[in-house]
């Protein structure tokens, strides 16, 4: 049976512009040159070889060798052997994937960078009292609609291939530090694409095998592309005035495709955060308003980041505080608005979820913690690789603190510098507790880099137990830089003894392609001191699988796992 595709009439309900079917867009390209090609493949060996905070540890755990990739790469385009700029970009990609690292990315140039891969629903994941994964299509465009082909079928078969194994296929494709991680990528990525992080789909179309009450069917999609009509996909600011810049731990991915699935499949919520922006008639209505149970409608100054409101279980009445992003600038005023937040939720017990949540500012992140304990936070330190980059970063005033002992580094051979904590510690204790009652924390492996060191503070000041979907979460532990960023903080070369000055190393990226890189690695703090978060996470006290009421229900089954914790703590006492 033929899939639809979007209708234009649908396009302009999901505010899109310029969808189109994917056989259309293959041969887009930026028109990038052979001697562009080199030079980008140049500053990619800078960023790794040099700078890159993890190598030697994804060389151990990964047995990968991406430096050596890169240098033949470079190589096969000197010597005219990749000339192909789709051949060129996977090249790029696969190097950069091979290191697992969702901070460490290669970001095609337009017309990739601005437009999204997608087919007309979303997939997810469950799985049943004997641990057999389930996969429901959920939210549905109404121009795709054909039923049975309805909201809660189950996909068996993608393409003739188990759904299982074509979720793990897609998610060699998409970089994830742990086996969880690598899982979820794949699932998320299975029919939204943002492609500034990967080219389009293989396939033009997608033949699905489904399961629904009257038996099994099969139904054929295309592949379409849409561009946003906002502009820009930028999640990180490249501005070395800026704080957050310098301080930012962020999956570039996963926050893209937030995005991209918001405006896909949930044009509600679009038109809410367009009516809920601070200082509009409806949030000034909305502040006036008590606390109710729809964490979506109660009034913030961060409507994309925050949602909180009363939660109702079996096992009592608790406050659900919901983090989707930490990825705002002001990490003061955030951490103000969570402590007023704080004071209007029930006192006994506080449900804190973070599930799915790609990080952000680092300094929003640990700032938060002091609000829900009276232990003294420590902020988690980071160090840089002990490289001739690192040390000419480190004479930049803002990294000072690292220079001696990266300087110190070839008289003894260290691998690392010292570790110095990104938030000032008096700071990250300067408003005190907030919430006294009790505390869980849910999380997912989607849960990445600023989320990562706020989910193992959370766990390492003994806060509360963790409660997570998978295992352990994303495992991101670095401050992500961007390769512009890097080259505005590095100045050029002083001019030799001839008169002819040079650029620095980083030069700028040709037809406006990007990179980012892992710039300093970060531990963990008391009992777990010294541990690395990257690649390993932080592992939940308590695993909570998916169920079917989680996925159709918002969490449903998993909110009453909390509540049961929660009152188990309160007997406690």
């Amino acid at each position: 049976m033929p899939g639809k595709s979007v209708d234009p009439q649908a396009a302009q309900e999901l505010n899109l512009n310029s969808v189109v079917p994917l056989q259309y867009f293959r041969s887009a390209n930026s028109g990038l040159t052979p001697a562009e090609m080199e030079l980008a493949v140049n500053q990619a060996i800078v960023l790794i070889d040099d700078l890159y905070a993890h190598l030697l540890l994804k060389q151990a755990m990964h047995a990968i060798d991406p430096v050596q990739a890169l240098k033949l790469l470079l190589l096969q385009v000197r010597r005219g052997l990749i000339s192909d700029e789709k051949t060129f970009h996977q090249r790029m990609l696969d190097i950069f994937i091979s290191l697992r690292d969702l901070h460490t990315n290669y970001l095609l140039p337009e017309p990739f960078a601005g437009s999204v891969a997608f087919l007309p629903f979303m997939v997810d994941e469950y799985f049943d009292e004997g641990g057999y994964p389930h996969y429901p299509v959920r939210r549905i465009m109404s121009a795709a609609l054909q039923p049975p082909f309805v909201d809660g079928v189950e996909i068996s078969h993608w393409n003739g291939m188990p759904m299982e194994e074509a979720i793990t296929l897609n998610a060699r494709d998409h970089a994830g530090s742990n086996p969880a991680a690598r899982h979820l990528q794949g699932l998320l990525t299975m029919t939204s694409r943002p492609l500034v992080s990967s080219l389009p789909p293989r396939e033009d179309w997608v033949t699905l095998t489904y399961v629904h009450g009257g038996g099994v069917n099969e139904i054929r999609f295309p592949w379409c592309v849409f561009r946003p009509q906002s502009a820009s996909l930028a999640v990180q600011t490249d501005n070395p005035k800026d704080p957050a810049a310098t301080a930012m731990g962020i999956d570039f991915g996963l926050a893209v495709a937030h995005r991209a699935r918001k405006i896909l499949f949930k044009p509600d919520a679009m038109q809410r955060e367009l009516e809920m922006a601070p200082g509009t008639a409806a949030a000034q209505a909305q502040a006036s308003q008590p606390v109710g149970d729809n964490p979506l409608h109660n009034y913030t100054i961060f409507p994309n980041e925050l949602e909180y409101g009363i939660r109702n279980t079996r096992s009592g009445k608790f406050g659900l505080l919901r983090i989707r992003s930490f990825d705002v600038s002001d990490h003061v005023a955030f951490a103000g608005e969570v402590a007023r937040i704080l004071q209007l939720l029930p006192k006994e017990g506080l449900i804190l979820d973070v599930r799915s949540n790609p990080g952000g500012n680092i300094l929003s992140g640990e700032h938060l913690l002091q609000l829900f304990t009276d232990r003294e936070i420590e902020p988690a330190p980071v160090c840089f690789r002990n490289t001739t980059g690192t040390l000419a970063f480190a004479k930049n005033s803002t990294l000072s603190q690292w220079l001696p002992s990266i300087d110190l580094a070839a008289e003894i051979g260290a691998n690392y510098s010292q570790y110095f904590s990104l938030s000032d510690r008096a700071s990250v204790n300067s408003i005190g507790r907030r919430y006294a009652g009790k505390v869980v924390l849910l999380t997912d492996a989607s849960c990445y880099s600023t989320t990562d060191f706020f989910a193992a503070g959370f766990q390492d000041h003994e806060i509360g137990p963790v409660i997570g979907y998978d295992q352990a979460t994303g495992a991101g532990g670095a401050n992500v830089w961007t390769h512009d960023l890097l080259r505005k903080f590095l100045p050029p070369k002083q001019a030799s003894s001839n008169g002819n000055g040079g650029p620095g190393p980083l030069e700028l990226l040709p037809r406006g392609m990007a990179m980012r890189v892992s710039f300093r690695r970060s531990t963990r703090v008391g009992a777990r001191a010294g541990l690395p978060l990257e690649d390993l996470g932080v592992q939940c006290d308590k695993l909570h699988r998916k169920t079917r009421r989680d996925v159709f229900e918002e969490g449903a089954d998993l909110y009453e796992t909390a509540g049961q914790t929660l009152l188990e703590m309160i007997q406690k006492g």
